[in-house]
């Protein structure tokens, strides 16, 4: 039952109906619907403005669909001359399979200049040029050529600031674990774009009781840091926050280091900040996508409370988990029933996806296509 949240190719909560989940517990479509608030605010704004004046039971004018579907300056015309009905259309289209797309010939990608590749890597950010490198051996030669060990490094360092490996081979292979050892690969890289782009969608930090607060919480964790937990901002304003907290000991998550995201609101500390998991952990009460069943940063929310005492009720909840309502009812029941397999998992987990500061770089190989293909 739980080894289908290390290794999901299928959508837990689609089941598979919306399409593949590339690795992860949830397709895009269900992350779309059931993370709304995580998305782009820009999408979700151009949403409400389309709907603003729509009752959503009026059918759309002829105007409407000429100019808004139809642009005039699309050439509509059949390939070679060959007209084709709608059947032969959706026939075409139901033979794509996956065992078709995997034996298609990529020659012609091959034979671009790699001057075209290095152009459009330039616009694009580091998870997205590690998600090309894991897809085509052609295009991880490429992506190693242009983006150096150093310029890895420079990623790790900017997004996971608290890192400190003991030893590292390889920087590339470095980012390759920690993004493995992601809950939601999704909102990973909404993380990054927000860490680039060093302040939300509101603009500029002009909130002095925010930024006095924040200064002292910061102040706190450098001087009087508890044990165990970390904690530094990211960017300027002092928004996104990088922690880190590490595994109790005589606890099946003894050794493990877990990272954390922290996103302050401008109102804080009237309002909580958004915590999630950024490394994967087997608990009942941290969901599979990282988000934390904790009344204290919720609903028991205190202005009180600081970065140092957040941090530390995460570290106990990690000990004394609350079963009775809780996140992932299924790990729940195992605790309950079957604390030695509980542990096993734990552990075992533990050991695959937090402790990348000790363990080496192992090598892995997903490439969906080869250079000789």
């Amino acid at each position: 039952m739980f080894s289908m949240l290390m290794e999901q190719d299928i959508c837990f909560f689609c089941n598979g109906y919306y399409g593949p989940t590339h690795g992860e517990y949830v397709c895009g479509t269900c992350h779309l619907f059931l993370y709304a608030d995580e998305q782009n605010p820009n999408i979700v704004s151009y949403i409400n403005v389309l709907d603003e004046n729509d009752s959503g039971n009026d059918e759309p004018s002829e105007s409407q669909l000429s100019s808004e579907r139809y642009p005039r300056n699309v050439s509509c015309s059949p390939r070679n001359g060959i007209q084709r009905s709608l059947y032969e259309r959706v026939k075409q289209l139901s033979n794509v399979t996956p065992e078709r797309l995997k034996n298609t010939n990529i020659d012609h990608m091959t034979k671009l200049p790699p001057e075209v590749f290095f152009i459009i890597f330039r616009h694009l950010d580091s998870l997205s040029l590690w998600t090309l490198s894991v897809a085509c051996k052609y295009l991880t030669e490429l992506i190693h050529v242009d983006m150096s060990e150093e310029k890895w490094k420079d990623q790790v360092s900017k997004f996971w600031p608290l890192y400190k490996p003991m030893y590292a081979d390889s920087w590339y292979m470095t980012f390759s674990k920690l993004v493995l050892s992601a809950p939601c690969k999704t909102c990973l890289g909404k993380m990054m774009r927000d860490i680039e782009n060093k302040s939300d969608s509101m603009g500029v930090i002009d909130k002095p009781r925010h930024m006095q607060r924040i200064k002292h919480d910061m102040m706190t964790m450098k001087h009087d840091p508890p044990e165990g937990v970390y904690a530094t901002p990211i960017d300027d304003n002092l928004i996104h926050w990088s922690a880190a907290v590490h595994g109790p000991a005589n606890s099946p998550y003894e050794g493990g280091i877990f990272y954390l995201y922290m996103e302050f609101p401008y109102a804080y500390p009237l309002y909580p900040p958004k915590i999630r998991f950024i490394t994967r952990i087997f608990h009942p009460n941290i969901s599979r996508h990282g988000d934390i069943g904790l009344d204290r940063i919720a609903n028991d929310w205190s202005g009180a409370l600081t970065i140092a005492k957040i941090l530390i009720s995460i570290q106990s909840l990690l000990t004394d988990p609350y079963c009775k309502v809780c996140m992932e009812p299924a790990i729940a029941k195992l605790y309950e029933t079957n604390r030695n397999e509980f542990n096993r998992i734990a552990t075992e987990w533990t050991y695959k996806y937090a402790m990348n500061d000790i363990l080496p770089a192992a090598p892995f190989n997903s490439y969906n296509c080869d250079k000789s293909a």
